[in-house]
């Protein structure tokens, strides 16, 4: 599901139960305006689930929604103020959201000229092996002494196009993986941050201490790198330490400047952090921008390697054969 329509759903839900509408009613009226899809299907199971009297923390546990947004829709259960938790999730989905369109708009074309890159070669390596058989091979510099060559030139990029697709199968499908290499390259690394830095805030806007914070991260996260470096955080923490520089030392993923503009807002860390997320959004955004600037480009230039790997050899190999039939 997209994160700008569900910031878009939770900003008209905070809207109807403010004026007086119950959840479950807001939830069923606004389902019956929703165009069919995901998100419709688990606000409609949500709504059933409330009407049959559930409460919210329990019902929506059962529903395929991002756990941020559950845990905090149950943080604004147990305060008493789920409208204005929506509104904050609304905010915060909503930026995030633009930032990873931005970033899925930019690798979508590579992943399109990978595809029709794969077929490309596939076609050229059939149609080159068909022309290759046919030909009568001739003993020349490009006869039966060369062929091998030629074969292997023109299936080359069968299996490097393959390599590749089977690289982006891994960060689709292999958890630990895709989380290794969001923190490696720099866009997805710097969003990854300045959703750390989004989700922290938005923690400690509703009234949980760092600790508590930190620890409602680890516990969210699980064992994935950012996980793990937060269950670092908040061992710390209990064990008295303050300062965030002493509590990034043995951070291995979060960027020192980032440590550094959480100790220069200590007074008030939820500005610091919702400036620090706008710092590395920006950057994100900034970064997407080259990346899609030069992926045409380069796209076109590997493409054409590709042809001429394949064609060129085959070409020379024709080139001598026509002129030993024009001999003989």
């Amino acid at each position: 599901m997209k994160l700008t329509d569900l910031a878009f759903v939770n900003q008209q839900l905070a809207g109807m139960i403010r004026n007086g509408r119950p959840l479950e009613g807001a939830l069923q009226q606004l389902c019956a305006d929703m165009s069919k899809g995901r998100l419709k299907n688990e606000l409609t199971a949500l709504e059933q689930d409330l009407a049959a009297g559930s409460p919210l923390s329990k019902a929506i546990e059962k529903r395929d929604l991002p756990a941020f947004y559950r845990r905090m829709l149950q943080v604004g259960e147990a305060s008493n103020d789920v409208p204005g938790m929506m509104l904050l999730l609304a905010n915060y989905y909503n930026r995030l959201g633009i930032v990873w369109d931005k970033l899925k708009t930019a690798t979508f074309y590579p992943l399109m000229v990978l595809v029709f890159t794969c077929g490309l070669a596939v076609a050229l390596a059939k149609i080159i092996g068909d022309i290759h058989r046919g030909m009568l091979m001739v003993d020349t510099e490009f006869g039966p002494a060369n062929a091998g060559w030629i074969q292997f030139l023109t299936w080359l990029p069968i299996p490097c196009v393959a390599l590749m697709f089977v690289f982006v199968a891994m960060i689709v499908w292999i958890g630990p993986v895709r989380d290794r290499l969001k923190w490696t390259f720099p866009v997805s690394r710097n969003l990854m941050v300045a959703q750390f830095a989004s989700s922290l805030a938005l923690l400690l806007r509703r009234g949980c201490s760092l600790g508590e914070a930190t620890k409602f991260m680890h516990e969210l996260e699980g064992d994935s790198l950012l996980g793990r470096e937060m269950g670092v955080w908040s061992k710390r923490i209990e064990e008295g330490v303050l300062g965030y520089s002493a509590l990034g030392e043995e951070t291995r993923f979060l960027p020192t400047l980032f440590i550094d503009m959480l100790e220069q807002q200590a007074m008030d860390l939820p500005k610091g952090l919702e400036t620090a997320a706008a710092l590395y959004t920006q950057k994100a955004e900034h970064q997407g921008l080259w990346l899609s600037l030069l992926i045409g480009p380069v796209g076109f230039t590997a493409l054409g390697l590709l042809v001429v790997c394949q064609i060129c050899p085959a070409v020379m190999y024709f080139i001598v054969w026509f002129e030993s039939v024009m001999v003989i």
